[in-house]
């Protein structure tokens, strides 16, 4: 999570009897509510500001901007910001401007913009390291690994992650030492790196049960049980499991095992592939996540409850679950309502509903076009290609999949190139255009061959004898199907790919 600075004039003080001051102090003294306090704040900058105190100015700017940001009223926040930045700069107080870039990277951050973002994280960092501030340092670089987080840069955030760690360390906080090694954590568990995952995470539930914060202990010994689930160890997994529920449910906080209960449904689907242990605990998860009100996590879970009701033919209970998810999701999350449609358009497709499973699947694709997320674009014009086969409408569905076809070239997906290229062939074998489909169906062999995938080699393979044989080449026909039948008489090697 990203962090914001909060402003202090010259280092430390400006006077002690500003109109800024003075509305902080009753703020610490807890005897406004945050309303009032906002709108005092509001006052006593602008008191402030026509007497000439400038330092208090941006003490009150600065602060002020932290709660607009809170309530994410980024433009307020970014205005407040940017008055405290120009004072600062005038009055050359290095540690305010560095401040005001931080939280002005978390403006640009949180509206999506990660290179403006990047820029002010590192701006405000550079001042940090040349006035040695070790706190203004942490909280840096946990942003920038944040950032780096959302840009898929594994590698990066657990650099920044562990020179955070490093400072957290150094000031012997060790609250903010035990939520950095959680993020370190997730960085190294997607760098593949699962034991470094685990020390930081036993190191976390330490330094939470020293800093007494239950619910932290509960957070990080639920990522240790996903962690040690990831490497078999069940055992001592369910332990950790168990531990946090136990905390969970003692302090009443169904979002905590909401969360619990997604992310060991997730894996125990996604990554163990047992369906049966998920089932239950993704069911709990989104009875916990209803309770809370967490609307798009609960149509989340019930995405994957459908994949498993689909994979067990219940189709009928996983439409309900799609649709569901579907209004659950609503306008806010483009994203997962484009997943839900993709799917929920695919079982239309396999239920013979051409209709509806277009209508799905168009809004679907518009969806993804939007957020410029190729790899989804390419699934639901693969599968609106089947759309079009299915009426006969054959340019249309070379179209859709010529599209797929170049944006998983662009991603290296090897297995649905090889798809796309059999069902070009396919398409272009029926329309007699043999050139193209041999063209295509040599495509899947290469790649099929590379990757000794004997399975997928013989099915190309007797799709070559049936345009062999349209030729009227016989012979080739024949030798096709010969090298198809070695294939499947030989057996899998060892080291078989998956299957195209």
């Amino acid at each position: 999570m990203t962090t914001s600075q909060p402003e202090s004039p010259n280092g430390g003080k400006s006077g002690g009897d500003s109109a800024v001051e003075k509305v902080l102090l009753q703020a610490v003294r807890g005897q406004v509510t945050t309303e009032q306090f906002m709108a005092d704040l509001e006052r006593a900058i602008e008191a402030d500001a026509a007497d000439g105190r400038e330092d208090a100015v941006a003490l009150g700017a600065g602060n002020l901007g932290n709660l607009y940001l809170t309530r994410r009223r980024l433009d307020e926040a970014e205005r407040l910001y940017r008055r405290a930045l120009e004072i600062n700069q005038r009055l050359g107080n290095q540690a305010g401007i560095a401040n005001q870039y931080n939280n002005l990277g978390l403006i640009w951050h949180l509206r999506g913009d990660r290179a403006r973002a990047e820029e002010m994280y590192k701006q405000s960092l550079e001042i940090e390291v040349r006035l040695g501030r070790t706190s203004g340092m942490a909280i840096d670089y946990g942003n920038l690994g944040n950032l780096a987080v959302m840009k898929g840069d594994a590698a990066g955030a657990r650099e920044m992650f562990q020179q955070a760690a490093k400072c957290y360390e150094t000031l012997g906080n060790r609250r903010e030492w035990a939520k950095v090694l959680g993020s370190l954590a997730a960085a190294h568990n997607i760098c593949g790196d699962r034991a470094a995952a685990e020390q930081c995470l036993r190191q976390a539930v330490a330094l939470s049960h020293q800093t007494g914060d239950d619910t932290a202990v509960a957070s990080h010994s639920g990522s240790l049980a996903n962690v040690l689930l990831l490497q078999g160890n069940l055992a001592e997994a369910d332990a950790c499991y168990q531990r946090a529920i136990e905390i969970y449910r003692r302090l009443n906080n169904d979002a905590g095992l909401a969360r619990l209960w997604r992310d060991r449904g997730n894996l125990l689907l996604g990554v163990r592939n047992d369906a049966a242990a998920a089932e239950p605990v993704l069911r709990q998860a989104a009875e916990a996540f209803t309770r809370v009100g967490q609307k798009a996590e609960v149509g989340k879970v019930l995405t994957a409850l459908a994949a498993i009701c689909i994979n067990s033919a219940r189709r009928d209970e996983a439409e309900l679950h799609l649709r569901q998810a579907i209004q659950l999701f609503g306008t806010e999350d483009a994203r997962q309502t484009a997943l839900a449609e993709f799917n929920l358009g695919t079982l239309r497709l396999t239920r013979q509903d051409i209709g509806e499973a277009e209508t799905l699947l168009k809004r679907s694709l518009g969806r993804f076009e939007e957020l410029k997320d190729s790899g989804p674009i390419a699934d639901v014009s693969a599968r609106l290609a089947l759309v079009h086969v299915s009426r006969g409408q054959f340019d249309a569905a070379n179209a859709a999949l010529e599209r797929a076809l170049a944006l998983d070239e662009q991603l290296s997906r090897q297995d649905n190139i090889v798809q796309h290229c059999l069902v070009l062939g396919q398409i272009a074998a029926g329309q007699s255009a043999l050139d193209r489909a041999e063209q295509f169906y040599q495509r899947a062999l290469e790649i099929l061959r590379a990757r000794k995938n004997r399975q997928g080699m013989e099915v190309t393979l007797r799709h070559m004898a049936v345009v062999a044989t349209a030729r009227g080449d016989l012979q080739k026909a024949q030798q096709l199907l010969k090298e198809a039948a070695d294939l499947r008489g030989a057996g899998p090697p060892p080291d078989l790919g998956p299957r195209a």
